[in-house]
């Protein structure tokens, strides 16, 4: 099963790399989106707007393969 490197860059200029052992590419994305959208749900509830969150997905051979990027915004 392939290990994919998760990159989450959270606003706060600091990295956290997870790895987690996906069946191929298209779990881990889905994994990577359920992460960024909890990330902002956390954030909004303890401060009420959010600012932009990526997240890369690198490779067992340290090729990114995903970027996303997510912001909420409160009008």
């Amino acid at each position: 099963m392939p290990r994919y490197f998760f990159e989450i860059d959270e606003g706060r200029n600091t990295l956290d790399e997870k790895f987690i052992d996906c069946a191929d590419l298209q779990a881990a994305v889905q994994h990577a989106k359920r992460a960024l959208c909890e990330i902002i749900v956390d954030e909004v509830r303890k401060v009420g707007e959010s600012c932009p969150h990526e997240i890369l997905i690198r490779s067992e051979d340290d090729r990114t393969v995903y970027s996303g990027i997510m912001k909420y915004t409160a009008a």
